[in-house]
């Protein structure tokens, strides 16, 4: 399907089905239903270095870890470098998943304010200077929810404030393919000190549970252990779907088309959303929206899935408490075509300018 048309997917599940078929001949039948070695593959991996490559990354081969999906990146790599009663360090908002992991590993997670930018570097460093943190997990390219991106001069700041600590980072940069001119955080740290963590899920389609894990070489043989106690290895036949679809430059056009329809939708949102209190990136596939007075964000979210439209809440993404911020997160991608999404934009204008009923107020 041609960029710019109004339907949401540039390949269909039919014709990825069908490069999945083309992907696993009959004569790869032992290496697709066979052991494969824990970190990957090493053509899997070979893709995986060319993926995070083109991200402005160093990505030797064998730095390179395949897993199931970016979820599992994250376990593997607080696996690794974590043990009970460790603190990671997390943004005040932050994705859900790396709450559920620190809990299932009995690790403590710490906040770092944000702002419009990201993560605050004062306050990174006072939160090292607070307690004695094994690992920062951050997202420094639309950060999750809050669509903040960091600068490059932000990158720099933080990673300054990591080496002064030596404290390791976990980038989590499934959104990185969005922006192609900035540079990881990564690429501002020696190779000791960081993980850095892409998907297939994001950039080519969510049922695809590959992602990509560039870490130090010191940590293979330990993250390679991490993923035998997980997953044994990521699914081979999408790994090698995964393969093909990166080394014969249809990921690439998948992306080129997923950013000029995140453009085209953020076009949308800003027309139809222009006055609310919303904080976001032209080529963000998310928004922030702060709510008016006196609406509460859980009634707001109950209100909005009532009337079929799916929302999150400011208190989904806070970490370890309740937060006062009245806030929701849009997110663009879900609605089959732009003029759905045009439509439910419209209804949530209509919920913040009126006055709430005292019932809605009430979940």
């Amino acid at each position: 399907m041609a960029p710019g048309t109004d339907a949401w997917q540039p390949y269909s599940p039919r014709e990825l089905a069908d490069r999945l078929a083309a992907a696993t001949p009959r004569s790869a039948g032992a290496r697709i239903f066979g052991y494969q070695p824990h970190a990957g593959a090493r053509h899997n991996r070979a893709a995986g270095s060319a993926w995070i490559g083109w991200a402005g990354l160093e990505a030797p081969i064998e730095r390179i870890v395949v897993t199931g999906g970016g979820q599992h990146a994250i376990l593997v790599s607080l696996m690794a470098l974590a043990k009970p009663g460790d603190e990671i360090l997390v943004e005040e908002f932050t994705y859900p998943g790396i709450s559920d992991l620190a809990a299932h590993l009995h690790l403590r997670l710490r906040t770092v304010k944000l702002d419009r930018e990201g993560m605050i570097p004062e306050s990174l460093d006072e939160a090292c200077r607070a307690g004695k943190p094994t690992a920062l997990y951050c997202i420094s390219s639309f950060q999750n929810p809050t669509a903040a991106m960091m600068s490059e001069k932000r990158r720099q700041d933080i990673a300054m404030v990591a080496m002064d600590h030596q404290l390791t980072v976990i980038e989590d940069d499934v959104f990185g393919f969005l922006a192609p001119d900035a540079r990881p955080l990564s690429s501002f740290l020696p190779e000791e000190l960081f993980f850095y963590i892409t998907s297939t899920s994001k950039s080519i389609a969510p049922g695809m549970r590959i992602g990509y894990l560039l870490a130090p070489s010191a940590m293979i043989e330990r993250l390679s252990v991490s993923v035998l106690r997980t997953l044994v290895n990521a699914p081979p036949a999408m790994a090698e779907l995964a393969t093909s679809l990166i080394t014969d430059g249809v990921a690439g056009r998948i992306v080129e088309w997923k950013r000029k329809e995140i453009a085209a939708r953020q076009d949308i949102a800003a027309r139809v959303l222009a006055g609310l209190d919303m904080q976001t990136q032209p080529n963000s596939p998310h928004l922030w929206v702060r709510l008016p007075e006196p609406w509460r964000t859980d009634a707001f979210v109950a209100r909005a899935r009532h009337r079929g439209i799916l929302l999150n809440s400011a208190e989904s993404f806070a970490v370890g408490h309740e937060t006062d911020v009245q806030a929701v997160r849009i997110t663009l991608g879900p609605p089959a075509t732009r003029s759905s999404l045009e439509e439910g934009l419209h209804e949530i204008v209509r919920m913040v300018s009126r006055v709430p009923e005292a019932y809605e107020l009430v979940v």
